[in-house]
């Protein structure tokens, strides 16, 4: 059994101009709670640390509940499901707007720590936003666990998002965040960062990736990662233990390209290979919201 969490951001729009969540929502130290979630803002950004569920339908249930929260607490501004785009000065005036507050992450590939971009925060009106993944078991409170979910992550959630997620600005975001790899360990698993916040759009996209989380974790117990990857225990120890780990199954540069660049072509080449390993309801669930035009959450959640 494992638990599913997220904790999405939004950014905030008044009279048709992004407005910071400052002022909005309080520190995140001094959160607001309703029903299990906590609303907050991160930098100018509106964020929810929502309930972690156990199921499909108490993970949905759980994101209806905070979006609906959201909606009540922010009203009557609203919240954009938008990934990347420039502030209005005049909302960047404070000190917290200024600050990039992010705990350091980790690229999987390199075992190397990313840092946040504290001078594109600090010297510009360009924000992000991320729809992060937060998944806990038993079994991924070990690292190695947490090394192998998260690169089956990329392959099976990572390149279905980038063919999911219409919203053009995405791109903008991976240049700074949500790159391939990008994870932080947790006391109950990890935490996934390669994700924007499209797929909060409707409750279709969230049971999706949450079946395709679930999907994941059995195909690593079932020994599927070994298909792809090999692990030499010799070389753990030494001055880059990067190099221990070597896949063979698909070409891993390609996918860290085609993620960290959203290239579509190169993600429905990769479509056509997951195709042998996913199963059939899940590719049907897939093309089902292939075509599907761009998502209103106000609409497809009734907020």
């Amino acid at each position: 059994m494992h638990t599913f969490g997220l904790d999405p951001e939004f950014m905030l729009v008044s009279r048709g101009q992004l407005k910071s969540a400052i002022g909005v929502l309080p520190k995140k130290i001094k959160a607001k709670h309703f029903e299990g979630n906590y609303f907050y803002y991160d930098n100018v950004l509106a964020e929810i640390a929502v309930k972690p569920a156990y199921s499909k339908e108490n993970t949905i249930y759980n994101v209806e509940k905070a979006l609906k929260g959201l909606v009540k607490i922010i009203h009557p501004i609203k919240f954009d499901l938008c990934a990347a785009d420039n502030y209005p000065k005049k909302e960047l005036n404070s000190f917290d707007a200024r600050l990039a507050g992010c705990n350091p992450e980790w690229n999987v590939y390199t075992l190397q720590c990313i840092l946040p971009p504290k001078d594109i925060i600090s010297e510009t009106s360009f924000r992000t936003a991320g729809g992060h993944i937060h998944l806990g078991s038993k079994s991924l409170q070990e690292p190695d666990m947490v090394f192998k979910a998260v690169r089956m992550l990329d392959l099976f959630v990572g390149i279905p998002s980038i063919l999911l997620d219409r919203d053009p600005t995405s791109k903008k975001r991976r240049k700074i965040y949500g790159q391939a790899g990008s994870h932080r360990i947790t006391k109950y698993g990890l935490e996934y960062r390669c994700l924007g916040n499209f797929w909060l759009s409707s409750p279709e996209h969230v049971g999706f990736i949450y079946d395709l989380c679930c999907f994941i974790l059995e195909f690593i117990e079932g020994s599927g990662y070994e298909k792809f990857w090999y692990t030499n225990e010799l070389l753990l120890e030494k001055e880059n233990p990067s190099e221990a780990y070597a896949c063979y199954g698909y070409d891993v540069a390609a996918l860290i390209k085609c993620i960290n660049c959203c290239d579509i072509f190169v993600a429905k080449k990769f479509m056509n290979f997951l195709s042998h390993y996913l199963p059939k309801c899940l590719l049907i669930n897939f093309e089902e919201l292939m075509e599907r035009e761009k998502t209103d959450p106000y609409c497809s959640w009734h907020l």
